[in-house]
């Protein structure tokens, strides 16, 4: 099935608001030892490879670091007809999250919010104002399981929040790069449409899928995990 431009803006809605999650008010390091890998991502639509999202950890001392980077490129008759790039940073200290920067270019709509802490709150800077967040707790937490619960989310487009619900399935026997592997298997739902989330044995985000309004799949399938 070939992408629209809505079909994707919707994907990355989707995958932007499910990666920034609340993780109530413990410590990125403390709620998942940090990888000392890279973690990397394919996104497909349906059986289309258009893209690849890498979240890259790193430990100093008590200060923990987490980078994320999701690129897309859409091509219709083998011509570029859609882009989008997206970043962030986040930066931890002891058991709180002190600063987040993302920097997102929609086929050329570009966006960008900034969060500092101040106090037992977060400020939030984006193209609609300020917003604050009272006890909030952002991180790019969906590629671990202990994270996996409901909770607070944050648009990194908007600085907006809302809820999305998560259920925890059970264990699953899954293919995952031509293997049979033992899984967790977790639900959400958004706007009333479901999506599915696998976690390996270690607790790593191994693929997620979630149908579009548009009839398609869109999912995240880990690769490997590499320095």
């Amino acid at each position: 099935m070939r992408m629209s431009k809505g079909m994707v803006r919707q994907m990355i809605a989707t995958a932007t608001c499910l990666l920034i999650m609340s993780a109530g008010t413990a410590a990125v390091a403390e709620i998942c030892p940090l990888p000392s890998e890279t973690l990397n991502y394919t996104i497909f639509n349906d059986d289309d490879n258009v893209g690849g999202l890498e979240l890259a950890f790193n430990q100093n001392k008590d200060q923990a670091t987490v980078q994320v980077s999701m690129k897309i490129l859409v091509r219709v008759l083998l011509i570029p007809a859609y882009r989008f790039k997206h970043s962030s940073v986040e930066v931890w200290s002891g058991d709180r999250l002190k600063s987040l920067t993302a920097q997102t270019s929609d086929n050329g709509d570009d966006f960008a919010i900034t969060m500092k802490q101040v106090g037992d709150h977060h400020e939030v800077q984006s193209g609609d104002g300020l917003n604050n967040h009272k006890g909030t707790r952002l991180t790019e937490l969906l590629w671990c399981e202990d994270a996996a619960i409901s909770g607070t989310i944050i648009s990194t487009l908007t600085g907006n929040t809302n809820d999305i619900p998560i259920d925890r399935i059970g264990e699953e026997l899954i293919q995952h790069n031509g293997q049979l592997i033992p899984t967790t298997h977790y639900r959400f739902v958004r706007k009333k449409r479901t999506g599915h989330f696998w976690y390996d044995k270690d607790g790593v985000l191994v693929k997620l899928t979630y149908p579009t309004r548009y009839f398609s799949v869109a999912s995240f399938v880990l690769q490997n995990k590499g320095s």
